[in-house]
C-alpha cells in the first residue's frame, strides 16, 4: 500500500516550536538543523548513492519492514542515475519483529555492509538477508542507539527519511514517500511547485 505524501512535510515539529522573532526563529532554525544534522551524522549508517555529494539523506530503516524495501526499490533510478548528486544514509534500526536486530546486525556487521543493505531490500519478499545469530555486543549497541535515536526524533515508524528541500528547511517524512516526492523534495530532481 502506498501512502503519498502531503505538502507541506511534516517538520520535525517538536525541534522547531518557537515564540520569537522571526530573524530569531531562523537563526534558531539553522541551528537546531545543524544539532539534528550532527546527531544523524554521529549515527551507525549505511551510505549509498553519491561519494561526494551535494546533499545527504538520512532514512530510517528496519531490515523486517516491507515499506522499506520498496523505498529502496522506488529510490534506485535516482541513485543510479549519471547526474546524481544525493548520497542517502540508511541508519539502522530494529524495531518491527524479533528478527530486526539479528537481520539489522548482519547489515551493520557485515565486511560489505553496502552489500549486505541490498541483499536484505533486494530480495526481502524471499526473507531477505539471514539473522546474525552472535550478535557483537558493539553492533547490537548500535542499533539500540540508532533506534533511541529515532524516537528522540519523534518518529515512530520506518521508513522515515529526513533532509533538506528545495528551501534548505530540514523536513521529516515518515512513512513511504510517492515517486514525485522522491523526485521534487529528497533528489530534486524537478522543481517544486511554486507557493501560492
Amino acid at each position: 500500500m502506498l501512502r503519498s505524501l502531503s505538502l507541506p512535510l511534516l517538520l520535525v515539529a517538536a525541534l522547531f516550536t518557537s515564540t520569537t522573532t522571526h530573524a530569531e526563529d531562523q537563526a534558531d532554525q539553522a541551528a537546531m538543523q545543524e544539532r539534528v544534522f550532527g546527531m544523524l551524522e554521529k549515527s551507525h549508517w549505511v551510505a549509498e548513492g553519491a561519494d561526494d555529494p551535494e546533499r545527504v539523506v538520512y532514512m530510517f530503516t528496519d531490515m523486517e519492514c516491507p515499506y522499506c524495501a520498496s523505498q529502496w526499490q522506488m529510490i534506485r533510478p535516482f541513485l543510479q542515475s549519471a547526474d546524481n548528486d544525493v548520497q542517502v544514509r540508511h541508519i539502522i534500526v530494529a524495531l518491527i519483529k524479533p528478527t530486526s536486530l539479528g537481520k539489522g546486525a548482519a547489515v551493520l556487521n557485515a565486511k560489505d555492509p553496502q552489500a549486505a543493505l541490498n541483499t536484505a531490500q533486494s530480495d526481502f519478499d524471499q526473507g531477505g538477508i539471514e539473522p546474525l545469530q552472535d550478535i557483537p555486543a558493539e553492533v547490537e549497541n548500535a542499533l539500540q542507539a540508532n533506534t533511541i535515536l529515532m524516537m528522540q526524533l519523534g518518529l515512530r515508524g520506518t521508513p522515515a527519511t529526513l533532509f533538506l528541500d528545495p528551501n534548505g528547511r530540514l523536513q521529516a517524512a515518515p512513512g513511504l514517500m510517492n515517486e514525485d516526492a522522491l523526485a521534487t523534495y529528497v533528489f530534486q530532481t524537478r522543481p517544486a511547485p511554486k507557493a501560492p
